[in-house]
Formats: structure tokens, C-alpha cells, sequence
């Protein structure tokens, strides 16, 4: 089984009970032993690739396969320049008397209906890929079928399912902003009016999209022709439509011109999940963001909020250099990330301003946290990470800060913890001078690393 791994690569969020996994974490680096990198090429890994690129260096992850089956959350990372393989980095499993099923193909799954009685809001549900794999439960392999889905919601989820039907385990999964509520501004509704502006290349065919970005809606207005002139009142659900595609275009224009990275694939976006219902959806997943209205309670016109939406979009860079996940304190670095890049591109240190309804924002980058006040919560250690890195573009200037974030997460892996965090983050400065190297040491040593 090939498949392109940036569609496919799983990161979870559980929503049932955690199962260990005994994978095991090894990292080679040009100038180590030549032993050590052989026996991680000769492991058995797909073929196909995602790959990302940043400078001179090239990105690249598979997943380990076993009998052709991929083996579920296990990498390779391999970084590479012109000199040739300068890094591997790698999480694997020692598979032991695994056994693939023989399966009866003239019997296929219908998963849509194993899931309708698991829930009201799988009632309706959108299939995103589903595939076989090799699942360690307690250590022992499993083989079982994957299905990754969005419910009527718009909200991400992975399920597990033995090929008799029965389902073994099921995830949400995915991104969300917080607790995930939320809305042509430039930022937001409450930072600005209305600007005039101007969209560049732009097609409706089949939904409002260019070369990078896709957007359509559930509602029952979509937007189906362009005109000369396209304007629309806040309150009519195609203006949505058209906010979310400005911001995404101006983030993914901004990580193409500050990051220098390219998201390979296109990203497809839905705004007004769940339709006629207000969900406070906001999660993206496998290049897909989905978007909610907004349930005017916690958040409210959640596409015309700049900070969600670009959020969203910082997923997809992260997942596409680093397969962060979403738990535990690898899915805090992830939401960390995705809050600084967020954060320096607004020049602000505040996210959701503009649609969260329980106070002046859902998170403050200058109110941040010590690593020895870490609780475990994915948001709460997150602050850990995102307000040190902000704190670094006070000091050194947004131009340092940003390269700086970039080079360190490109050296993380779904192995990643806080404490690797903090080693990359030393290690990535090395270029700059003996004083800010300095400054950096101080200010991780101030957090408690």
C-alpha cells in the first residue's frame, strides 16, 4: 500500500481511552556513526513521500510499513541539502509475529453505517480516506482498517474498526481553536470596518478557489459566478465565504513570503459546517479547514475573525515540515506554533479578538507560563512555548524571531516534547551573534528549561 503520506499521516486527539504504543525514537545526524543510518534505511518505510522545502533543505516524511501495511504513528523524517542526507529522524516499532488478515473483498464496509448509531452528529458524515494499517494495542499488532471522517459538524475524527465490523477505537482528531467557536475585514470586525480590496485570480469553478485555496459553504448561499463587482452584507452567509478566502490567501502569501515555504497541496476550506445549526467549529485536518458560524454564545461570526482563520491555516505549514500532532506536549507545541506565526503576522499578541464572546480574547501571548507550571492541558502548556517565542521577538525583532521559529520547528518530530522544544530552539540559534545567543539563553533559562 503507497500513498502520499501528507494526506494520510494520522495526529490525534483521543476521545477514548489512550492506548501505549512501544514505538520506539532514534535520530542520526551527519558526522554520527555511518552504522547508525544504515540500519535506519534498511528499516522497511513507504516509498511515497510528503515533502516540504525551506531554503537549500529538503523535507521529507514516510511512514514505517510492515507485510506493505503502514505501521499507525510511526515516522521518518529525513532533512537534506546539496551536500546530500544531513538527518534522519525516526519512530518505529519492533513488529513481532504480526499476522495480515485475508479479507472477503466481495463484503466491503459500509463505515458510514457502523458510525450513524455511535452518534447524533455522525448522522451525516463526511469520508475522508480509509486505509489498512498495522495498530499496536499494549505492543501487539493489529491489523485494522482506518477511517478518517468529518462528522455533521465539521469536527475531525479517526476510527479503528477489525474487518467483522466491530469498531476497536474511535479519536477525534484534528486542530481546533480552543474551545472552538467563531467572521471583507481586514482583520476582523472589531479592529476595522469594511476595506475595499482587491482578489487576485480567482475562480468559482467549482467553488470560490485559486491555486492555493478552496473554499465553498454548507449554507444554503453559496457563491457559483463571480462578477466585476462581488460585495456582499456581513449578515448574508456568502460574505463568509469570501472573508475566509481572503485570509487564507493572505496567510499562506505571508509563510511564502516570510517563511519561504510553500504548502505543496491545495487546501480546501468549508465555512458554516453544520448548517442550518451554529457549531463553533474551527479544525483543520488532511489539508481540509472546516468553520462554523459560531454558536453566539462562547464565539460568534467566527470566519470574519483573522486569528482563527489564520490559526487554521498555520496548521497546515506545521503539518507539512514537522507532523506535530495534536496531544499530549507535542500537540502543545503544535497549537503553540500555529499561535506565534498567528500572532507575529497580525503584530499582535492577542487571538480571537474579534468573535470570542467571554472576554477580549481567547489568548495572550505576553500571559504566558513557566515549564514548571506545565498541567498537562494542550492550550495551557502551549502558552509555555508561544509566550517565549514572543517574548524573543521583543527582544530580537520580528525579522530574527520568525527565522528563528521556522529553523527550530523544522527540527521536530511527532517524537517532540516541550524540553526537545527548548533544545532546538538553542541549537537553531547558533547563527545569530554571541549576544543574542545570549539573550535566548537567558530568556529559556528564565522559563524553567
Amino acid at each position: 500500500m503507497k500513498k502520499i503520506l501528507f494526506l494520510s499521516f494520522i495526529t490525534v486527539v483521543g476521545l477514548s481511552c489512550q492506548k501505549k504504543q512501544k514505538l520506539e525514537y532514534t535520530e542520526w545526524s551527519a558526522g554520527q556513526p555511518e552504522s547508525t543510518k544504515a540500519a535506519l534505511l534498511n528499516i522497511d518505510h513507504e516509498k511515497s513521500s510528503v515533502t516540504a522545502n525551506y531554503k537549500n533543505k529538503t523535507i521529507s516524511f514516510y511512514r514505517q510499513s510492515y507485510s506493505g501495511l503502514p505501521v499507525y504513528n510511526s515516522f521518518f523524517k529525513t532533512l537534506s541539502d546539496t551536500k546530500g542526507l544531513q538527518q534522519i529522524q525516526a519512530q518505529t516499532a519492533q513488529l513481532k509475529e504480526f499476522k495480515s488478515l485475508s479479507k472477503n473483498n466481495d463484503s466491503a464496509l459500509d463505515f458510514a453505517s457502523l458510525l450513524k448509531n455511535k452518534s447524533a452528529s455522525f448522522n451525516k458524515i463526511e469520508i475522508i480516506n480509509s486505509e489498512e494499517i498495522i495498530y499496536l494495542e499494549n505492543s501487539k499488532p493489529l491489523h485494522l482498517m482506518s477511517v478518517s471522517f468529518f462528522d455533521r459538524t465539521g469536527t475531525p475524527y479517526q476510527a479503528f474498526f477489525k474487518f467483522d465490523g466491530s469498531l476497536l477505537d474511535l479519536k477525534r482528531t484534528g486542530s481546533q481553536f480552543a474551545d472552538i467557536s467563531t467572521s471583507l475585514y481586514v482583520e476582523g470586525p472589531k479592529l476595522g470596518g469594511l476595506t475595499e480590496l482587491l482578489l487576485k485570480s480567482v475562480s468559482a469553478t467549482p467553488s470560490l478557489s485559486n491555486s492555493v485555496i478552496a473554499v465553498t459553504s454548507e449554507a444554503e448561499k453559496k457563491i457559483t459566478t463571480l462578477s466585476p463587482v462581488l460585495k456582499f452584507d456581513p449578515k448574508d452567509e456568502r460574505f463568509d465565504q469570501l472573508q475566509v478566502f481572503y485570509y487564507l490567501d493572505k496567510s499562506f502569501q505571508w509563510m511564502k513570503d516570510n517563511l519561504n515555504v510553500r504548502i505543496p497541496t491545495r487546501i480546501n476550506a468549508v465555512v458554516h459546517m453544520g448548517y442550518p445549526e451554529k457549531t463553533n467549529s474551527a479544525f483543520y485536518y488532511q489539508n481540509k479547514i472546516r468553520i462554523g458560524k459560531g454558536d453566539d454564545v462562547t464565539y460568534s461570526n467566527i470566519p470574519q475573525d483573522a486569528s482563527i482563520i489564520y490559526h487554521e491555516s498555520f496548521h497546515a505549514l506545521i503539518d507539512s515540515v514537522a507532523h506535530l500532532s495534536f496531544e499530549g506536549e507535542n500537540g502543545s507545541l503544535n497549537e503553540a506554533f500555529a499561535d506565534f506565526f498567528t500572532c507575529l503576522m497580525t503584530d499582535r499578541p492577542l487571538l480571537g479578538e474579534s468573535s470570542y464572546l467571554k472576554g477580549p480574547f481567547k489568548r495572550n501571548l505576553t500571559l504566558g507560563f513557566k515549564y514548571s507550571e506545565k498541567t498537562g492541558g494542550l492550550y495551557h502548556d502551549s502558552l509555555i512555548v508561544s509566550s517565549l517565542l514572543w517574548e524573543l521577538k521583543e527582544k530580537l525583532g520580528s525579522e530574527k524571531a520568525k527565522t528563528l521559529a521556522i529553523e527550530t520547528l523544522i527540527q521536530l518530530n511527532p517524537a517532540s516534547d516541550l524540553k526537545t522544544f527548548s533544545q532546538k530552539l538553542i541549537e537553531s540559534s547558533k547563527n545569530l551573534s554571541v549576544d543574542e545567543q545570549n539573550i535566548i539563553l537567558q530568556s529559556v533559562s528564565n522559563k524553567g528549561f
